[in-house]
């Protein structure tokens, strides 16, 4: 019979032990938020502070700061927020670092303009970004995004290298790179906004073709690139050809007459 009492006696001592601990916490959490006064962040480049705080449901104009839980788990919920760090500082000001997505370029799917992470995720284009500063993918051959979610469609590789490779580059390439016409899997087309010729591409040897248009580039004065030029033709191992539009559009029709 004493065993018997025992048990249940012990259970009763758990029980209450455990409500001890947790009861302080639960205070804990309300005296953090009580003392919040504000926020101030590094690392916000794609939005401003405000934009963040916003999204998170926090209005410090009105003084309604959410407990410090829910306000990190709601930011890290944010699209553009690969990761952050947040810690109460002096005064009650929330001290927040956050590191940003990198986004590789903004893509056409349909007639949705959606961007393009590093990571290969679809993101949406939100109205609060500060700045817009990639290249332009269209004609891939994917109809409707997945967000959240690596692009579902493989012709959109070739696209994602050009850009990654001419940002790596930096300079006039990365500043310059407008454009990427992915013609749904057919040769490619780059436009570039301080070059009139636009650029004719194959989808292979990336890479090596990207060299070849920077080599070009640096030496578009000797070319007079934006005067008798009308298209730079790299589609050919080793060979550049510079011409006019009119040829051009000969080759194209030419070739779309022997697929038919």
């Amino acid at each position: 019979m004493k065993k018997g009492r025992v048990i249940p006696a012990l259970v009763l001592l758990v029980l209450l032990a455990a409500g001890a601990t947790a009861l302080p916490g639960l205070f804990f959490k309300k005296e953090i938020s009580q003392k919040v006064t504000g926020y101030e962040f590094t690392g916000a480049k794609m939005l401003t502070p405000e934009d963040y705080v916003a999204f998170a449901k926090a209005d410090p104009a009105k003084g309604e700061y959410p407990d410090l839980n829910v306000f990190y788990d709601r930011l890290l919920n944010h699209p553009y927020i690969k990761s952050l760090e947040m810690k109460l500082g002096d005064g009650g000001v929330v001290k927040i670092g956050i590191e940003e997505k990198e986004i590789a370029a903004s893509v056409f799917v349909g007639d949705k303009l959606v961007l393009l992470s590093k990571e290969l995720e679809v993101l949406p284009l939100m109205k609060e970004l500060k700045t817009f500063e990639w290249p332009v993918i269209r004609n891939a051959r994917l109809g409707k995004p997945a967000w959240f979610k690596v692009f579902a469609d493989s012709t959109i590789l070739p696209g994602y290298k050009i850009a990654r490779a001419c940002k790596l580059i930096g300079g006039s390439m990365a500043a310059g790179l407008s454009e990427i016409d992915l013609r749904k899997g057919g040769d490619i087309i780059l436009v570039f906004s301080d070059m009139r010729p636009p650029v004719i591409m194959n989808r292979k040897s990336i890479a090596e073709q990207i060299l070849i248009l920077q080599q070009i580039r640096e030496k578009g004065d000797q070319f007079s690139l934006n005067e008798g030029v009308e298209y730079i033709d790299l589609r050919y191992s080793g060979k550049v050809y510079l011409g006019n539009a009119r040829k051009l559009e000969k080759k194209d029709e030419k070739r779309d007459n022997n697929r038919a």
